[in-house]
């Protein structure tokens, strides 16, 4: 619910003293490949009952293509297991074409999520800043609308003149190009949500704190909405494992303004009523740089409704 996404400029790696901010070196080896589970589960409370208890298993592949200079070039796939996967629809009292167009459409969302997007990612922060086949994928995308279109159209029991069909191919294609850059920078986002904390300065056994801004990983529904945090950071090393932990203080006005009045709720929620906070914890092979695991935790207070998410990334 409310998956957060840093992105920030970072200096060069740097260890000329114990004492100075340094990140984990990106060794990933060309021809790798991973696999990655992500587990997001979320429990909300209304005052003291649980209102609602939702878990959510997302499925990942990746291979490193190449290396050229800093920058890697590698395939992400999101694996889409359950083809009843719901998505949310906000269209109430839907016409008989509008509902045919809403379905339509996400039966489209559906699809891209199951393709292979081609990242170039900074060697430097391990943060992938553009989609290489993003050509490719639009084609693929146009084919998609066609093919998917004409079996609404062929299921459904609106009588339309070539007119109409036109005219909804035409709105169609309208919305997913619309759509296309934001769709291309959510998966950008959700890769970078994973491998973030390479891009987290920090110093052995010691605190470090950096200004920050957050994004949201979903930028169809949140746009390019942020809000100003400090990130507080501690680390140790044990064995071959280092363990960041770190921590999202947020500009509590900002905050509340991103995921309550952006959200309508202003009126309903005053600000004294509203709190959050966000704490990740990342575990690292220091032998491969690879990151195994990470987990995130998120507790928020809006009036009366508490809730708490946790996403729980495990790479293999």
């Amino acid at each position: 619910m409310i998956a957060s996404l840093i992105l920030f400029g970072i200096n060069s790696y740097s260890q000329n003293s114990i004492d100075e901010p340094q990140n984990v070196i990106v060794n990933w080896e060309v021809g790798t490949s991973k696999s990655i589970t992500q587990i997001d589960s979320t429990i909300i409370h209304a005052k003291d009952s649980i209102f609602m208890a939702t878990g959510v298993s997302s499925s990942y592949t990746m291979k490193i293509l190449s290396l050229k200079d800093t920058v890697y070039e590698l395939l992400f796939k999101h694996i889409v297991l359950d083809d009843n996967i719901s998505i949310e629809s906000e269209m109430i009292n839907a016409s008989p074409i509008e509902k045919m167009m809403q379905d339509l459409i996400l039966e489209l969302q559906k699809k891209m999520s199951g393709l292979e997007y081609s990242f170039l990612v900074d060697q430097n922060t391990a943060l992938a800043y553009e989609v290489k086949n993003e050509k490719e994928l639009r084609e693929l995308v146009e084919g998609m609308v066609v093919v998917v279109l004409n079996k609404f159209l062929d299921k459904s029991k609106t009588e339309l003149d070539e007119l109409k069909k036109n005219e909804i191919q035409l709105k169609v294609k309208q919305y997913m190009d619309e759509q296309m850059p934001a769709a291309m920078q959510t998966m950008i986002n959700a890769f970078n949500y994973i491998f973030q904390a390479y891009s987290f300065p920090f110093i052995i056994d010691k605190t470090y704190t950096q200004d920050v801004e957050v994004y949201s990983v979903d930028q169809v529904q949140h746009s390019d909405k942020d809000s100003k945090a400090k990130l507080v950071v501690n680390s140790s090393i044990k064995d071959d494992l280092l363990e960041i932990d770190y921590e999202y203080i947020y500009n509590k006005e900002e905050a509340y303004q991103m995921y309550v009045v952006n959200k309508g709720n202003g009126n309903e929620i005053p600000i004294n009523d509203f709190d959050i906070d966000e704490r990740v914890i990342s575990e690292f092979d220091m032998e491969t740089s690879w990151i195994k695991s990470s987990l995130s935790l998120v507790n928020a207070k809006m009036g009366f409704v508490t809730v708490n998410n946790k996403t729980q990334v495990i790479i293999k």
